[in-house]
């Protein structure tokens, strides 16, 4: 069975109409049993709605071979989408999310944060100019192994800490992104 990988993607900086676009695209996220696999793609994807599932162009468009919306929260300034995925994170939708988006406004950011249920990977990422993604993981996370502790609070206590770490990790790989797509160069601004 392939292990599930959760994707929390959100709006860092956006003009409203990329709000009231989301609204448009997502607005009826408020059923999310109705948000399969299919929907999400068709609704990234409309002009391929109704073609049959293809896992090879599924997983080349969306970056994993399914991927559903778990959670939406969209307002009139705030957006955050959470998504599951098969093996991997939904970097193809994430890029096609920004490049819909980046109609509306050229100047929108978005990042992402993702991790692998077994914690094989965690990490983040973020895209401000069409498919220039930048994207980082961290690969080296080890759960706790219950049989290393003398008691279950100890266990616990490092089960706790474990996730502490994983968490600063993702952020810390979707920060590290943010910085590489909004960083200017002060010498190519100079006239």
């Amino acid at each position: 069975m392939a292990n599930h990988v959760t994707t929390w993607i959100s709006v860092e900086e956006g003009s409203p109409e990329v709000y009231q676009k989301l609204q448009l695209m997502f607005g009826d996220s408020s059923d999310l049993d109705s948000w399969d696999s299919k929907k999400f793609h068709d609704t990234l994807y409309p002009e391929h709605a109704g073609e049959d599932y293809d896992r090879e162009v599924f997983t080349t468009r969306m970056g994993a071979k399914w991927c559903h919306i778990e959670d939406c929260d969209i307002s009139e300034d705030y957006f955050e989408l959470q998504t599951t995925s098969a093996w991997d994170w939904c970097r193809g939708a994430f890029v096609r999310l920004h490049k819909i988006l980046h109609e509306v406004d050229p100047n929108v950011v978005l990042s992402c944060t993702f991790e692998d249920e077994g914690y094989n990977f965690v990490g983040g990422g973020a895209i401000k100019n069409v498919d220039d993604l930048y994207e980082y993981s961290d690969e080296t996370l080890k759960y706790p192994d219950r049989d290393a502790f003398e008691n279950e609070d100890e266990y616990f206590d490092a089960c706790a800490k474990f996730h502490e770490i994983a968490d600063e990790s993702r952020c810390g790989c979707r920060d590290e992104a943010l910085e590489d797509v909004t960083w200017v160069d002060d010498d190519d601004n100079e006239q």
